[in-house]
C-alpha cells in the first residue's frame, strides 16, 4: 500500500467524548416485552417496553 496516498489530505476529525450508551436498571419486563408491575410482579395490562438487553 502506498501510505503516502492514505496520508494525503484533507481531513476531517470530530470532537468526540465518552457516553453512556445503555443505563443499568430501567422498567421489568417479561418475554414478551410486557412491563411488570413492582408490587404485584404481574405484566400491566397493554404496556410494553423496549431497548438494549444486557
Amino acid at each position: 500500500m502506498d501510505t503516502a496516498k492514505v496520508l494525503t489530505g484533507p481531513f476531517v476529525v470530530p470532537r468526540i467524548w465518552p457516553k453512556v450508551h445503555y443505563c443499568m436498571g430501567g422498567l421489568k419486563t417479561d418475554i414478551g416485552a410486557r412491563v411488570i408491575d413492582g408490587r404485584s410482579m404481574k405484566p400491566i395490562k397493554k404496556l410494553y417496553a423496549i431497548g438494549d438487553h444486557r
